[in-house]
């Protein structure tokens, strides 16, 4: 890849040598000798510490505004270059390093410590042309272990609360809450659709973060469940798979682990709907002392004394 790159650099060398060569005798306009001798896009600082959360570099655009510029950094797979646009301000361009960790064999592992040096490209917006580009050194000052779930599968029947567990990860990986909760549910032969509703910590699941454990309230399941499929449904036609939306020290949120669809997932294969879901019926009380069998019967000044020496004779 890398004699392919400089293959094509000598190329693309050799055309602007040509295309200098017709065009040196044309005259240059003011605003074209005002181009070529503004400072170019350029990372000001030639070190960047980043410490969890988003990355940012400050920037120089060089005369221009961040709606006319789109910035790259270069990150390399093996023999494969990618070029990860930033969103990018007037001083300041940022990027999520976590949305690239252990996603590609060869990239940088920022969750070693170390020096990393960084390429970025400057273009122009959507015409595409390379302004400028410029290098700086990465820095990572401690190791980190990535935040992770268990993905395990748990036997669900409405009976019991439901326990899983995952790994808040250490430093810039680390996980600082699990903020809600909802349902990837696959059907055989139809696809995938989501729960009509989500569960939130505090009011249908609880989270211990020391211990990396989930509670989840087998009530509030239930009713989740209910809400989202029919009372008929077969359960053996469905695979039900609990999705966490998680926020990290750094204050990005993530659906997940990068790349994955779940965090665990339930055995419903003896899970029946089908019963009812309301409270059980309430029935009238009825008084059966002193010969008296009413419903609703009321105690009363007049009766009291009746009950009370009917009871003592019941006992």
């Amino acid at each position: 890849m890398r004699e392919n790159r400089k293959k094509k650099a000598v190329l693309l060398s050799s055309l602007l040598a040509a295309a200098m060569v017709g065009t040196s005798s044309l005259p240059v306009s003011a605003a074209e000798e005002d181009t070529a001798s503004q400072v170019k896009p350029h990372v000001t600082e030639d070190v960047v510490t980043w410490e969890g959360g988003l990355l940012e570099i400050p920037v120089d655009l060089g005369g221009y505004t961040s709606d006319q510029l789109q910035m790259y950094m270069t990150l390399e797979d093996g023999n494969t270059v990618y070029y990860q646009p930033l969103d990018l301000s007037n001083d300041v361009a940022t990027l999520s390093l976590t949305n690239y960790t252990e996603l590609m064999d060869g990239m940088p592992d920022y969750t070693k410590s170390g020096e990393y040096r960084t390429e970025v490209r400057f273009t122009k917006q959507n015409a595409g042309g390379e302004i400028s580009s410029d290098e700086f050194t990465l820095r990572v000052p401690l190791d980190s272990e990535p935040y992770s779930f268990t993905q395990e599968e748990i036997p669900f029947d409405g009976s019991e609360d439901l326990n899983f567990h995952f790994n808040k990860g250490t430093n810039y990986y680390e996980l600082s809450s699990i903020d809600f909760i909802t349902l990837r549910i696959t059907v055989k032969a139809s696809g995938v659709y989501w729960s009509e509703d989500d569960l939130y910590n505090g009011d249908g699941y609880t989270v211990d973060m020391e211990e990396g454990t989930v509670r989840i309230d087998k009530d509030a399941m239930m009713q989740l469940l209910r809400d989202s499929l029919s009372a008929q449904a077969d359960m053996n036609n469905y695979g039900i798979q609990v999705v966490a939306s998680v926020s990290t020290v750094g204050g990005e949120q993530f659906t997940n682990w990068i790349g994955s669809d779940y965090a665990w997932r339930l055995d419903v294969s003896d899970l029946d709907l089908s019963g009812s879901s309301q409270e059980p019926e309430q029935t009238t009380p009825s008084a059966e002392f002193a010969g008296i069998n009413a419903p609703g019967f009321t105690v009363t000044t007049d009766s009291s004394d009746m009950l009370a020496s009917d009871a003592l004779s019941f006992v």
